[in-house]
């Protein structure tokens, strides 16, 4: 029986044009703290691929007013592991407002890793690739927009 490894190793937001706050009961104060509440979600509602494949895949969306994501654009070819993070980030729930200086509809890119646990040294040196990556990336947004941490995430399951 083979184990899957599941990563959400990205989490990195596109900056809109205007900045607003929706309040909640669950809001977060830090980018950091929205993202790891993000992969906390992802870990949570993680579906492997059909065929058992690994792989990457990137996905964008949009939080609803509900907490759950909305609008999701798997922007990886087709295939089980697109399929499978297609399903994955359509059952997350819960998701809380973005921290101030985002708006409601901001735009969320997630990547995720899917390995088998038969080659975890590769994956878990992808995965670190792909936390620096996207270090880098919330780095540049971190310094546009005011009052947000830099974030990365990282597990495995």
């Amino acid at each position: 029986m083979s184990r899957c490894f599941l990563n959400c190793a990205a989490l990195a937001l596109t900056l809109s044009a205007t900045q607003a706050v929706a309040s909640s009961a669950h809001q977060v104060d830090t980018l950091d703290e929205w993202v790891q509440h993000a992969n906390k979600e992802l870990k949570r509602s993680m579906v492997p691929p059909r065929d058992g494949s690994g792989g990457k895949s990137t996905v964008t969306f949009r939080r609803g007013a509900d907490g759950r994501p909305t609008d999701i654009v798997v922007l990886t070819r087709g295939g089980h592991i697109a399929s499978a993070a297609r399903r994955s980030v359509s059952r997350m729930r819960n998701l809380p407002p973005l921290p101030s200086g985002f708006t409601p509809d901001q735009r969320i890119t997630m990547h995720l890793l899917v390995g088998d646990a038969t080659n975890q040294y590769d994956f878990e040196r992808e995965n670190a690739k792909m936390v620096a990556s996207a270090k880098a990336a919330n780095a540049k947004l971190a310094a546009r927009v005011s009052n947000v941490a830099v974030a990365s995430i990282g597990s495995r399951r």
